[in-house]
This record gives C-alpha cells, sequence and structure tokens, in this order.
C-alpha cells in the first residue's frame, strides 16, 4: 500500500518549515538559495521515499538528515547570520563557496538514491511482491542446522566478550548516564581505547541480535541452538546497548535494528504514521535525550523548546563545518584519499602510521582557529577534502545509488544463500547511518566496520567445512 497522504503530510510540513526558516531574516541570500535549493531536493527524494510501498530504512533516515538536521538548520543560521561554535570566527568570505559544495554534495547524492526509486515506484522490488511479502520466511534453501551453528557461535563470542568488559569496566560504564560512562572510561590513566571497547560491545551487540533475530524470526529456524542464540544475544544488547549510556545516535541504531528485525510487517504497514512523525521525534527527542543522561543522575524532566533556537544547536552544526574544511583545504590542499584511507584503516594506530589524518571536522575546526575541536563532517565535506567537487558529486552519487540497494536488499521477498548476511547489513546501515552521515567518518566508522566483520565471520562460519578424521 502506498502512502499518499503521509507523502502530502511531510512535504507540506517541510515547505512551510522552509518558508518560515527563509523568512526568519534577510541575511546572506545567495548561499541561502543555494542550501535552499539542497533542502528541495532532498524534500522532494525524502517525500518518494515516504509514499512508496517498500519500507527503504536506509533511505528514510538518510534523506531525514539532509533535511531536517543539515540543509534546514543552515538556512536559518545563514539567514539570521548566527552560528553556534565561535560565530565571530566564521568565515563569512566562504558561505558561498561552503553552499555550493553542499548543493552539488546534495543534488548528487539525491539523484544517486532516486535513480534507484523511480523507476519501481508504482512497481514492486525485483519485479514481484516485493515488501509487502511476510515474515517469517521459509528457510529451505538454508543448511538449518549450519545457519545454527554459525548463529550460536557469534553470540556467543559476543556475550563473551561483552561480559569480560563489564567485569574490568564495573556496571557503571554500562549502566550509568552517559556523562558517567564517559568520566569513568576517560579516567582510566588516560586510556582513550576505553571508550573504543564501549562502542566494539555495543556493535557487537546489536550485529548478534540482528543476525540471530532474522535465522529465527525471517528464516523461521527454531532449532535449540537458536533459541539459545537469542538468549544470548538479548542478554548482550541488554548489557552493551542499555539506553541510558547509549550515545543518542546509538540509540537510534538500536531502535531502528530492534524495529527491522522484529517488527518489519507493523512498519510497513503503519509506514506512513512512522516516517510523518520523524520530524516531530527529532526536534522534541533528541533534546530530551540529550538532558535525560546528563550528570551523575537521570533527569526526566521534559521541556518543549523553540524549534528555532534548537536549529541554532550544535548539534546542527553541519553547515558551519563545511564552511570550515573550505578553510582546510585552502590551507593545506586536498588529501587525494588520504583521509578515506585513514578511516578505512582507522584501527591502525598513529605510533605506526604516523600520516594517518584526525577527525576531518577537528582538523577543519583547528584550521578555522577554533579552540573546541570535537566538531561534526558531513559527508560532502569529508569527500571534499579528500578530493575536491567533481569527485565529491561522483562518490555521493555511487553512495546513494549503494543506500537505494540496501533498501532494496531488506525489502526483497524469499530467503536465498545471501539473504542472511545482506540482510543484516542493511539493517545494521540503517542504524548507523546518521551518524555516517554527520561525522566525522573515522570517528564513527568503528561500529559499522566491528558490524560488517561479525556479519563476514558468519559468513565464513556458515560455509565453514569441518573434515572428520
Amino acid at each position: 500500500m502506498k502512502h499518499p497522504t503521509a507523502t502530502i503530510a511531510v512535504f507540506t510540513f517541510g515547505m512551510i518549515s522552509f518558508i518560515s526558516v527563509l523568512a526568519s531574516g534577510n541575511e546572506n541570500t545567495t548561499p541561502s538559495l543555494l542550501l535552499g535549493g539542497a533542502f528541495l531536493i532532498s524534500l522532494l527524494t525524502h517525500s518518494i521515499i515516504v509514499y512508496r510501498k517498500q519500507l527503504d530504512p536506509v533511505s528514510y533516515l538518510t534523506t531525514m538528515y539532509f533535511v531536517y538536521a543539515f540543509t534546514l538548520p543552515g538556512i536559518y543560521q545563514l539567514r539570521t547570520d548566527t552560528f553556534y561554535w565561535y560565530n565571530n570566527s566564521v568565515r563569512r568570505d566562504l558561505l558561498i563557496d561552503a553552499a555550493f559544495i553542499t548543493f552539488t554534495g546534495t543534488l548528487a547524492l539525491m539523484a544517486g538514491i532516486s535513480t534507484t526509486k523511480l523507476g519501481r515506484l508504482f512497481g514492486t522490488s525485483f519485479g514481484s511482491t516485493g515488501a509487502s511479502t511476510a515474515r517469517p520466511m521459509p528457510a529451505k534453501r538454508y543448511d538449518r542446522k549450519r545457519a545454527s551453528i554459525a548463529s550460536f557461535v557469534i553470540s556467543a563470542i559476543c556475550l563473551a566478550f561483552i561480559i569480560l568488559q563489564l567485569a574490568q569496566k564495573g556496571p557503571l560504564v554500562f549502566f550509568g548516564t552517559r556523562e558517567m560512562a564517559n568520566l569513568l572510561l576517560s579516567g582510566k590513566d588516560g586510556d582513550s581505547g576505553s571508550a573504543f571497547v564501549k562502542t566494539i560491545c555495543s556493535a557487537m551487540a546489536l550485529t548478534s541480535f540482528t543476525i540471530t533475530g532474522i535465522v529465527r524470526y525471517w528464516a523461521g529456524i527454531k532449532n535449540s541452538l537458536t533459541k539459545v542464540s537469542i538468549i544470548a544475544s538479548v542478554t548482550s544488547l541488554s548489557i552493551a546497548c542499555f539506553p541510558t549510556s547509549l550515545p543518542r545516535f546509538w540509540m537510534i541504531a538500536l531502535a531502528m535494528t530492534v524495529g527491522l528485525v522484529l517488527i518489519p510487517n507493523v512498519l510497513r504497514r503503519k509506514k506512513g504514521i512512522f516516517f510523518a512523525s520523524g520530524p516531530i521525534a527529532l526536534f522534541s527527542l533528541f533534546p530530551f535525550l540529550s538532558s535525560l543522561r546528563r550528570g551523575e543522575n537521570l533527569d526526566a524532566s521534559f521541556e518543549i523548546k523553540n524549534p528555532f533556537d534548537y536549529l541554532l544547536h550544535g548539534d546542527f552544526d553541519g553547515y558551519q563545518s563545511m564552511i570550515n574544511v573550505v578553510v582546510l583545504v585552502q590551507n593545506e590542499g586536498f588529501a587525494f584519499g588520504g583521509r578515506i584511507i585513514s578511516t578505512v584503516l582507522f584501527f591502525v594506530p598513529r605510533s605506526i602510521w604516523s600520516g594517518k589524518y584526525d577527525r576531518t571536522g577537528a582538523e577543519a575546526a583547528d584550521s578555522a582557529g577554533y579552540l573546541y575541536l570535537n566538531i561534526s563532517m558531513p559527508l560532502p565535506g569529508e569527500i571534499y577534502a579528500d578530493g575536491g567537487i567533481i569527485i565529491t558529486a561522483i562518490v555521493l552519487f555511487a553512495i546513494g545509488r549503494l543506500i537505494g540497494t540496501l533498501d532494496s536488499i531488506y525489502s526483497s521477498p524469499g530467503m536465498t544463500l545471501g539473504s542472511i548476511p545482506l540482510s543484516s547489513i542493511s539493517i545494521l546501515i540503517a542504524g548507523f547511518v546518521p551518524i555516517l552521515a554527520r561525522g566525522s567518518l573515522i570517528s564513527v566508522i568503528g561500529g559499522p566496520a566491528v558490524a560488517i566483520s561479525l556479519v563476514a565471520a558468519w559468513s565464513f562460519l556458515y560455509r565453514l567445512k569441518i573434515r572428520r578424521t
């Protein structure tokens, strides 16, 4: 079932937001119009995603970020000439450059996504019943025993590692507030790796749950090993992804993963309601989650904030980071692939690789003269710093195509040999896509990398043949 009512609501809300923000001031007309073009292209793609039968979770969250967390706040900051970080240090002479890079990158990304959707806008995925196919699906094409053993091994390894870290780092790291967990982790003799270990635990728990959930509920494998795997993965999730200690983007990943694994049909039937309520959740739930886990104790007080004031918050610093990356390139030149290589090889310590790049957002902020460097860097800025505007357009178009492909994998009917690992990856990337889009990539790639590695390990174990002597 398509969702015309929800689509009209989403598009109307977006246009009202756009007109309101555009009319909020009269500064910086040219860059505002460029960002406005990026906003409208993103909103149109976002509306197409909402209209379609298929769930398209990766595309939805990607376009959601570009519409409401990147371009819309950028327009408001331009029209009011107010920026969150070191307002007086912002290079006003580079506003048009940053807006043009944002427009070009956004256009390429949305074109990549749209080309995977428009051809099937009135049809179904893979020329069949597509996303309307009910779960669970038969597992007759699988070796049930090997799939169960592989899932059991992965879930057992994840649970063992998480319990070991719980014993070593203490329960407050996992069950306290996020601020308390950060203080405890950073206080262990300056061990910066402790925070990454917590990230590894969260990624392992999400991946274990995703794989075992698909094996049990999608493929319908209900033997004893699978039941034990489910118990182990839920236990891992309860420890490593306890909500009070998670960053907000990890809470999105947790909610998306659990929902996409356990209730795909509910999400599909109620897609219009869930997707239309996205902006409301962003501007109300995000500030609440931020205050909930600050300090040593939970603060569950809820305060309705002015959305315009929130658009000037550090959560929406994407456009300001785009200005900074122009400064970075002017000062240091393009990295010519060095940043993406550093991201892929994020696990290599700088003591071994002295030329490894730091977070792009931090380097750009430092180049712009900021003292606080924990600043984001959206995808267009990441790629621009590596190779310029043409490379940005080409790479983001390819990423858009990949995003559409991941959606098709999730919505495709039937279980084939590659369905469990590929569906797992599509679900996990859907959860991680907001933080990947916001960046900086090298600081957030660890979780997705661990998740994909575990999925690859499951595939290896499934295909592993043990010789009997």
